[in-house]
């Protein structure tokens, strides 16, 4: 069984904990403009980013996307 990326969680997961991408970016090390990117699916969080956004926001890193099952 294949696992790929699937819809890209992180706007509803900013918003519920009442963050913005700006304040992700302050407090990562990632900008803005790769936050958006991430957001729209045009880039993939890799997985050490998406353990420090989980470790800034409080979630799993696994919670940042639907993961499709193949």
């Amino acid at each position: 069984m294949a696992v790929k990326f699937g819809r890209c969680r992180l706007r509803e997961i900013l918003a519920a904990n009442n963050m913005r991408q700006y304040q992700l970016a302050e407090n990562s090390s990632k900008s803005q403009s790769e936050i958006s990117d991430y957001i729209s699916s045009r880039k993939h969080l890799s997985y050490l980013t998406a353990v420090e956004f989980a470790q800034i926001i409080g979630c799993h890193a696994e919670d940042f996307y639907d993961w499709e099952w193949e």
